[in-house]
């Protein structure tokens, strides 16, 4: 990024103008799919999951919390007039006050304390958790039919039992890996055995020829009687674990608010925070989200047989977990209409609130308060300031600073659905 001098950023008057974000603010993921580029508008890349054993699994769109390791790797960045482009967490730092406002300073310091992402989801991710304090929301912007994340206990938990089995299937799991042997090709045996765990009706004897040649070694003998007793083990931990939690199925348009249910919130006694959670499906039924949350670590507990293998931390996840039985419908928000024509909320809480802006073609609607994030779902609008006019489309984010107050736009042909994020 180019250097810009004090005279540069008191031209631009950054307290009264929308700061359009980086659209292309990537983090290659496991579980990530090929999706994100084309909902953003951008060149597309469909063989980068093949290539690379990776997809696009996120895009950082609001990032400004140095706290957050991940946020402090994947910074947002805003381009000047000028061209040059600056990291948003150094113009938090620098202009937090005329920015985000003095209150807001003194509550929260020079920082933006939640952490917009688009997410592209086409595996399962890890079965993991958040301290308290943290919670979630997943705005789904478009799914694949038959698409599912789970969230939630089904029934209690016994911690202690739960924690055995974990541990005893993370024993099998590395077991499997010193058979298998250091030459295997990690990638391309994730992406067999994923598709065979999620089968319970194909045998072991079904990809132990295929697996032989990922790994370069022939498995025969006793060799593949212990691969085949060790798969078969894992397929009934991997079906155990996710069977325990409730499976939520997705659609477009949908809000699901990942927090403790207020019952459980009141007989802990504590902050509400995420329900332990698996996003994705064992089928690869993709989708893709907007995912808010505030800043803070992830927990694993299990991480579905995925190779190669990550850290994982059992006791902190369940430390933190919920262990009480929920439900799915706990976790669907409903948009509640506003006052104003196509505005709805479907979050408020103590976290954040989320609002969203869904009209059609040539629609005009006005926005204001505090400083906010403001994220395009579905189709294009043009939102004018006292001066000038920013256009954004799907894909594409913005933090609106305190200084802009009113500002309007108007729907594109094809119509719009905003989402604006902001503190309570």
């Amino acid at each position: 990024m180019q250097s810009l001098s004090q005279a540069d950023f008191s031209s631009w008057r950054l307290a009264g103008r929308i700061l359009k974000t980086a659209a292309n603010n990537f983090v290659e993921r496991p579980w990530g799919g090929t999706r994100l580029r084309d909902f953003k508008g951008l060149c597309s890349l469909p063989d980068q999951v093949e290539l690379t054993g990776s997809g696009l699994g996120e895009s950082f769109e609001i990032s400004a919390f140095d706290e957050d390791p991940e946020a402090a790797q994947y910074p947002a960045k805003v381009k000047m007039p000028n061209g040059a482009w600056v990291s948003l967490p150094r113009l938090v730092r620098d202009h937090a006050e005329a920015l985000l406002g003095e209150q807001w300073v003194r509550r929260y310091g020079r920082c933006i304390p939640f952490l917009p992402k688009f997410l592209n989801v086409r595996e399962l991710l890890s079965v993991q958790g958040h301290p308290a304090g943290h919670t979630e929301a997943y705005v789904i912007v478009d799914a694949e039919p038959g698409a599912t994340i789970r969230i939630g206990f089904r029934h209690d938990i016994d911690a202690r039992a739960y924690c055995a089995q974990l541990e005893a299937g993370r024993v099998e799991q590395y077991e499997l890996a010193r058979l298998l042997g250091t030459a295997a090709r990690w990638h391309a045996v994730q992406r067999l055995l994923a598709a065979w765990f999620a089968d319970c009706d194909r045998a072991p004897g079904d990809v132990l020829p295929t697996l032989s040649e990922l790994c370069e070694r022939s498995f025969a003998g006793s060799a593949a009687s212990q691969v085949a007793i060790l798969l078969e083990s894992l397929r009934v931990r991997y079906w155990s674990v996710l069977d325990a939690m409730n499976e939520v199925p997705l659609e477009a348009g949908q809000v699901i608010h990942n927090c403790n249910p207020q019952r459980i919130v009141a007989a802990r006694r504590q902050q509400p925070g995420a329900e332990v959670h698996a996003l994705g499906n064992p089928e690869q039924r993709e989708f893709v989200m907007l995912e808010v949350r505030r800043p803070g670590p992830t927990l694993r507990a299990w991480d579905n047989v995925r190779f190669p293998m990550r850290d994982i931390d059992v006791a902190g996840a369940l430390e933190a977990f919920n262990l009480g039985a929920t439900r799915p419908e706990e976790f669907v928000s409903s948009k509640v209409p506003l006052p104003e024509q196509g505005h709805y909320v479907s979050v408020s809480s103590e976290q954040f609130r989320i609002e969203h802006v869904e009209l059609g073609a040539g629609s005009t609607f006005s926005l204001a308060g505090d400083a906010h994030c403001l994220h395009a779902l579905a189709g294009a609008a043009e939102l004018e300031t006292e001066s000038e006019v920013v256009a954004l489309r799907a894909g594409e984010s913005a933090l609106v600073p305190r200084g802009v107050g009113i500002y309007t736009g108007t729907a594109a042909a094809e119509g719009i659905h905003l989402v604006k994020v902001d503190l309570p």
